[in-house]
């Protein structure tokens, strides 16, 4: 991913297209390695590009969700991710 970003960088399109799929990874209620994965991404995405304001928001959003998700309320490691995204975003 990281890769592609490089070679084009203001590509839209890219973003729209693995939206859902990082979206849908966010929402994972048995699989935590998805979430860590869909937060590692979101990261990398925001170190490597200049978010709009949509896009933003749409992870700021998701993150917070996946965070005060009921079973993340014990987990650590997704409340650390979480939080480490956040920053990235900001």
């Amino acid at each position: 991913l990281v890769e592609v970003f490089k070679a084009n960088p203001s590509d839209e399109t890219l973003m729209f297209n693995i939206l859902p799929y990082i979206s849908q990874s966010l929402k994972q209620i048995h699989i935590k390695e998805m979430k860590v994965a869909a937060f590692l991404t979101i990261g990398q995405i925001c170190c490597r590009k200049t978010l709009s304001a949509d896009y933003s928001k749409a992870f700021i959003r998701q993150t917070l969700q996946t965070m005060t998700a009921q079973e993340a309320e014990y987990d650590e490691e997704i409340k650390i991710k979480g939080m480490t995204v956040l920053i990235f975003i900001c």
